[in-house]
């Protein structure tokens, strides 16, 4: 089932969104019994309609699937899924994020026996990079395996997991590499075998015990399933799970490639405190409402040059196109007035 805005009759379900780079100009609705499943695929033409949806349902839990390949894509959704300031959305995913990482604390201390173990709240010491800014959403950051080009420790590929997985653990979500993303996309079946794979929990349903609690996946797994119907599951950093110096790892194979590299591998904490650093003034003074003329636009424009300036070593080569590709997206009230 399919439609061009959101159904408008109450609903109690979980919702679902899922923000993907395929291009159309319509928003396609899946539902099951549990959820309200809406794939959108042109932020900058439905902002408006998803900002009012979100902001009028409050009160029932929403999950965002990022489905992005490309870099802005990406860190643009994430500016606007920020601006949305839900104090008790953001302490409820917080607090959803600290339960997983005692769970995985836990399991590093004592091994698979972590049932009889405790922790209290002030060992629950975040390192840097933690969720320290929590959505009023839970996130999930999916990259589709064909976007690591048959090689997931080139320079572009250790790229794009280090980034993605910075961005999942920096706002408190799961991070997944996974095949078939299209599959995902379009078929409620499954999307539901997906969520069950990652350990995703609907509020309705009783609290997983902690053994049911997902195994990540941090060596690559390749894809040698033949059923197109079905998607695998490559790389898997689950809520809680991940952290700078796992990230790090990536690099450690491509160290000596740096230098050659268009892309900015993070390789030490320097690096990634600088970043961090960044990203944060970046979300800070981004506003996608501010009038252009003033100076709080200006500055968020700066920030977010100095961003992609430190990301992408040839970022001021690609900005126009970037910037042409950009306005390119028009509104859906343009859309429609051109219609008629």
């Amino acid at each position: 089932m399919s439609t061009s805005i959101f159904d408008t009759r109450p609903s109690q379900k979980d919702i679902i969104i899922i923000l993907h780079q395929y291009t159309t100009l319509s928003i396609n609705y899946l539902y099951t019994n549990d959820y309200d499943i809406y794939i959108i695929s042109n932020l900058n033409i439905f902002d408006k309609y998803l900002r009012r949806e979100l902001s009028q349902n409050t009160h029932r839990k929403v999950t965002v699937i990022t489905v992005l390949g490309d870099t802005e894509d990406v860190i643009h959704a994430i500016e606007f899924l920020n601006s949305f300031d839900n104090s008790e959305g953001r302490l409820q995913e917080k607090n959803q994020f600290a339960e997983e990482y005692a769970y995985y604390l836990k399991k590093i201390q004592y091994g698979e026996d972590t049932n009889g173990y405790g922790l209290e709240d002030g060992e629950l010491n975040f390192p840097p990079g933690c969720c320290d800014m929590p959505l009023s959403f839970e996130l999930i950051v999916v990259l589709d395996n064909t976007e690591l080009k048959n090689d997931h420790l080139s320079p572009r590929s250790v790229f794009l997991q280090q980034l993605f997985r910075f961005i999942s653990l920096k706002h408190g979500g799961t991070f997944v590499c996974t095949s078939n993303t299209q599959a995902l996309i379009t078929s409620e079946k499954v999307l539901l075998h997906f969520l069950l794979q990652i350990g995703h929990q609907h509020t309705t349903k009783t609290p997983r015990i902690q053994l049911n609690k997902p195994e990540a996946i941090a060596i690559y797994e390749s894809d040698h399933s033949v059923n197109g119907e079905y998607l695998h599951i490559c790389l898997l950093s689950p809520k809680g799970w991940d952290s700078w110096s796992k990230i790090q790892i990536l690099a450690t194979p491509i160290v000596h490639e740096k230098d050659k590299s268009k892309y900015n591998i993070l390789s030490n904490e320097n690096e990634f405190n600088k970043l961090n650093r960044v990203y944060n003034a970046y979300l800070d003074f981004s506003n996608s409402y501010v009038n252009q003329n003033t100076a709080e636009h200006h500055k968020a424009e700066e920030c977010k040059n100095d961003l992609f300036l430190l990301l992408l070593t040839d970022y001021k080569n690609t900005k126009k196109t970037h910037d042409i590709r950009r306005k390119q997206g028009i509104s859906l009230e343009e859309v429609l007035e051109n219609l008629q």
